[in-house]
């Protein structure tokens, strides 16, 4: 696989304890959260692997306005339905 150009915006250390550690990404479109890790493992001269990969935003929305699962027992509404952000 050809390399390819990713931007990350941050990383946030959030717990470490050998062989784990858990962090946070603030990252571009197209990042691979997985080859990320892959990457750095390689740089340390330790390998690495997920364990867990959860997103948190996408773009404007955030995962605390995700509709809990327990509500899709019924039907999808228009009041369930969020904005479209304005285009700049």
């Amino acid at each position: 696989t050809r390399p390819r150009r990713v931007r990350i915006d941050a990383i946030e250390v959030r717990d470490y304890a050998w062989p784990r550690l858990l962090f946070r990404v603030a990252c571009g479109r197209g990042t691979y959260i997985r080859s990320l890790v892959r990457d750095l493992g390689r740089v340390l001269g330790t390998g690495g692997h997920l364990a867990k990969l959860r997103r948190t935003a996408v773009g404007p929305y955030t995962v605390d306005q995700a509709v809990p699962i327990e509500r899709f027992d019924r039907p999808v509404t228009q009041q369930d339905l969020l904005p479209m952000p304005e285009e700049e």
